[in-house]
């Protein structure tokens, strides 16, 4: 999960993850999500993050469950490395912003299952046309673990559009929260628990490989 960003969009405390969503704070929502699943989590935090960010984060999150990035100004490539890095023993990997509240488990699942087909080297959720997240990477990418973080970051950033379009009906996995506005905008009842499973025919059955995979 990724809570690395400076969030100064946001507010120039860079405290948006605490920001307060239907009486808990933005972060909360994401960590419930994934925890439903019973998948492992790391949450990747910039190691200059703000005192109170880290706080929440320790309350959220279990012992080495958090992942300090001190490179989290060149970009959020470098944050997904780290991520990655710290969990190199993994089959796959789910990439999911910490801004992102409405991404249900159901979809994190789904995305998951994709990344057990063989032919699938990473994969994501699609509404109407737009691609989301979480993003999910299998270890058949064949990862150059050697190579710095902000170099393996630049490669999987150019990977997300050569993966597996997984076509849903869930909004949640295109609304971020950028701005005060776009937290308003997502008050109201929390409708991630439904069904977002799309039918298999719907699936993209272009090729999934990944530039350089083999």
């Amino acid at each position: 999960m990724l809570g690395a960003g400076k969030g100064t969009r946001f507010n120039a405390a860079g405290t948006k993850l605490l920001a307060p969503l239907r009486g808990r704070p933005l972060l909360a929502h994401v960590v419930t999500h994934v925890r439903v699943t019973g998948l492992p989590m790391r949450l990747v935090l910039d190691s200059t993050a703000p005192q109170p960010l880290v706080d929440l984060a320790d309350q959220l999150t279990r012992e080495g469950e958090i992942v300090q990035n001190p490179l989290a100004a060149r970009g959020i490539g470098t944050s997904i490395a780290a991520g990655m890095h710290a969990t190199k023993q993994a089959t796959g990997w789910l990439v999911l912003p910490a801004d992102m509240p409405n991404i249900g488990s159901d979809v994190i699942t789904l995305v998951a299952q994709a990344l057990e087909d063989p032919r699938i080297m990473s994969a994501r959720p699609v509404y109407r046309g737009t691609p989301g997240y979480p993003l999910g990477f299998s270890r058949r990418c064949n990862i150059d673990w050697n190579t710095s973080l902000i170099a393996m970051g630049l490669t999987l950033l150019k990977a997300k559009a050569a993966g597996r379009a997984l076509f849903v009906e869930t909004p949640g996995v295109v609304q971020d929260v950028d701005q005060p506005s776009d937290l308003a905008a997502l008050e109201g009842p929390d409708d991630t628990t439904r069904n977002s499973y799309p039918e298999e025919s719907t699936w993209h059955t272009g090729s999934p490989s990944l530039p350089g995979a083999r």
